[in-house]
């Protein structure tokens, strides 16, 4: 059954996924190198769990303790922002304390903080693609969330709910991706590409398999989640198709997103953000092509993303086949 269209509908429920990708901050050593590659892949995949595990609990709490018809979309915007800057804050602190503990190649006093032209250089070739790559993505999930807001508050209700969702489902996922960067970034530097492949397929087996058991939980325990969010009708009957396609799609995300890490850890920077707004833009051009037709309707907001991650995940391993990424490293 289809929600009708309403006008007026705020935007303060869109979602914007950021994912970044931390940069190696090298000194002179190889060795420095590797050590710093572990420690920032720690940091990132610590970060990140940390943000959409709060994000989640404030959201829940929100949800259960607010009065339904209380200004509930005013506080969804701030408990994200208060979420992110809690865990951005956290992580920091717990990140450099470990750094300081565990590697004693890393530890620098204030006096060593002075601008090193070369090493920014490298550290900007690494970092800007990605940091352009996410001021598109909360440009293309403006447009999505657009298409969302034209079916109403239910639509919005279900699609906030569900994206929550599926930002767990994507904790394991994010954490092989950031593995696989250091892991590549390593062996890249010790000059064993093929390590990178086998690591690549191991990696690939773990996100699947982890991915897999979450999306079981989330198909048996769709009709909980509904309940906790206390959705009301339209809105659950909307969720739970969203739920079910996106225990179908994330395994695709699961299969593509690490062979994402490995390109860079590499040193492929320019084609792992390719291959994030190819994913992205397709995404958007299959859902505003496909929400007007009789047979997808509204459900091509969320049947978009599997179509956009396959074509991307053949795109992205047809590269990696062709080896041409073996001849790439962060270490010159």
């Amino acid at each position: 059954m289809k929600a009708r269209p309403q006008e007026g509908v705020d935007d303060d429920l869109a979602r914007f996924q950021a994912f970044r990708q931390e940069a190696p901050v090298t000194r002179t050593a190889l060795e420095k190198f590797e050590n710093t590659q572990i420690f920032v892949g720690e940091l990132a995949q610590s970060r990140q769990m940390i943000t959409r595990f709060l994000a989640v609990v404030f959201g829940l709490a929100q949800d259960v303790d607010v009065n339904p018809g209380a200004g509930r979309q005013e506080l969804a915007g701030d408990d994200e922002a208060v979420a992110t800057v809690i865990s951005q804050i956290a992580s920091c602190v717990i990140g450099f304390a470990y750094m300081h503990r565990k590697y004693a190649l890393l530890r620098f006093s204030l006096r060593e903080l002075r601008l090193d032209v070369k090493t920014a250089g490298r550290i900007l070739q690494v970092g800007a693609p990605m940091a352009i790559q996410q001021s598109i993505v909360s440009c293309g999930f403006l447009f999505l969330q657009r298409l969302v807001n034209l079916y109403g508050e239910s639509m919005i209700a279900s699609y906030t709910v569900a994206t929550r969702m599926e930002n767990i489902l994507m904790i394991p996922i994010i954490g092989i991706q950031n593995t696989m960067a250091t892991f590549a970034g390593q062996n890249m530097g010790a000059r064993q590409p093929e390590r990178v492949s086998k690591g690549l397929g191991q990696g690939v087996l773990v996100s699947l398999f982890m991915t897999a058991a979450l999306c079981v939980c989330q198909l048996l325990g769709m009709e909980l989640i509904i309940r906790a969010f206390k959705l009301d009708a339209a809105a659950a009957a909307i969720c739970r198709q969203h739920l079910f396609a996106s225990v179908l799609s994330e395994p695709i995300f699961a299969i593509y997103f690490p062979a994402n890490g490995m390109f860079q850890g590499v040193g492929e920077g320019f084609h792992a953000t390719f291959y994030a707004l190819m994913a992205l833009g397709l995404r958007v051009v299959f859902a505003y092509s496909l929400y007007r037709t009789a047979f997808f309707g509204y459900t091509a907001i969320w049947w978009s993303q599997a179509m956009a991650w396959t074509l991307t995940l053949i795109t992205c391993y047809a590269h990696f086949f062709r080896g041409k990424w073996k001849e790439k490293s962060l270490v010159s």
